[in-house]
């Protein structure tokens, strides 16, 4: 039997016209639940997501993201590839920033730092002996291992890093010419390289106010005497790199016054903190000083280099998941501003700020701290 000619198209059509519309009407109510659902998960999220349905800030249930402090490490190196020091530049706020100077033979912590930092207190110096320093990372992982030796020993992540050597100090002091630095002690550098066809010969930097040249500053930094710390080379350090700011800041607007990009990288910062008021400081440290070598190691007192952090870089991120708890401080008393100065106590005690805002509500009468399900209560409490 055969079909009479159109009748399988008009059935096509009566099926079309029939379950098209059904099917579509179908798949928007979904849709709408999905989004329904998904919305509300998110915004009941307490693990860092947010979704920002108040915009004013003097309403409740007000929240903006906090961006990070803007941090970067300088990794020195000498002539000889030996590490010099690791230096940590911070964009603290709105002109005014940090730097801390990293010694080579400062004791990387483990994951625990203040556990660490106690068994090191109590332990012998031939088992702090025995622990990883910043020149071991140097030597076994370059660029990437200081930095994440620097991250431990701060717990603050650091997503920018530069390697700077002797020629490329040249390179970056020549736009200013001479240098005059005042010097703490009188040091002596061996310059040259036999091995490579240039001959040798020492380099003396009297203490007091010298003039260094471009070609001089490698030398400069990585010099020492017989009866000099560490310590005292990164003071000395930090006279140089006082001297470059300054006299970058006296010429700020001129192009290529630091070579390479001026909105990235080692650029960016050196021109920021030319322009800021910078505090210098060493890392906080305990000296050991290891029997059987001599050599003396420092380990982190943590306490004061976790208050030296809150100071230097208010916003941090945890140097590695989980290193820091993200907290959201929330203001219950309809005054944002009363919630803020928790921030650097918090920061101090091992907090991450993610966010600052207002609560759903202004009647809030005592400070509460409310931990999700899946956090941290023991670093709750240590908090609270």
């Amino acid at each position: 039997m055969t079909s009479p000619a159109g009748s399988d198209d008009l059935a096509t059509r009566s099926w079309w016209s029939t379950w098209y519309p059904a099917t579509l009407v179908a798949v928007v109510v979904v849709a709408g639940l999905l989004v329904w659902a998904g919305s509300n998960a998110i915004l009941a999220n307490t693990e860092g997501n947010l979704i920002r349905t108040v915009d004013d800030p003097t309403q409740p249930g007000f929240e903006a993201l906090v961006e990070p402090t803007p941090v970067m490490a300088v990794i020195v190196v000498d002539d000889n590839d030996a590490l010099g020091s690791a230096v940590v530049l911070s964009l603290t706020g709105d002109r005014v920033a940090g730097m801390v100077f990293v010694p080579p033979a400062t004791v990387i912590p483990g994951p625990d730092r203040n556990a660490d930092a106690d068994a090191d207190a109590d332990g012998d110096a031939d088992s702090v002996a025995e622990s990883e320093v910043l020149a071991d990372r140097w030597s076994s992982d370059g660029m990437d291992g200081v930095t994440s030796g620097v991250e431990q020993i701060l717990n603050v992540g650091i997503v920018e890093a530069r390697v700077v050597d002797a020629g490329q100090w040249a390179a970056l002091i020549a736009p200013v010419g001479d240098l005059v630095v005042t010097s703490p002690d009188t040091v002596s550098a061996v310059v040259g390289d036999e091995d490579a066809g240039s001959e040798s010969s020492t380099l003396t930097f009297d203490a007091g106010e010298i003039v260094i040249s471009p070609d001089q500053v490698g030398a400069f930094l990585a010099a020492t005497n017989s009866a000099e710390s560490d310590l005292n080379r990164m003071v000395r350090q930090q006279q140089l790199w006082v001297a470059w700011l300054e006299a970058v800041g006296a010429d700020l607007n001129r192009p290529g016054v630091v070579p390479g990009e001026s909105d990235t990288g080692l650029g960016r910062f050196v021109r920021a903190m030319a322009a800021s008021q910078i505090e210098l400081v060493t890392l906080p440290v305990r000296t050991v000083t290891v029997p059987s070598s001599g050599e003396a190691l420092f380990v982190p007192a943590t306490q004061q280099v976790d208050a030296m952090v809150a100071r230097l870089i208010p916003f941090p991120v945890g140097a590695a998941p989980g290193s820091r708890l993200r907290v959201r401080i929330l203001d219950g008393t309809g005054m944002l501003n009363n919630g803020l100065p928790a921030a650097p106590s918090l920061v101090e005690a091992g907090a991450e700020v993610a966010t600052v805002g207002n609560a759903t509500n202004f009647d809030y009468a005592t400070t509460q701290f409310i931990v999700a399900e899946s956090g941290d209560r023991r670093m709750g409490r240590a908090l609270a």
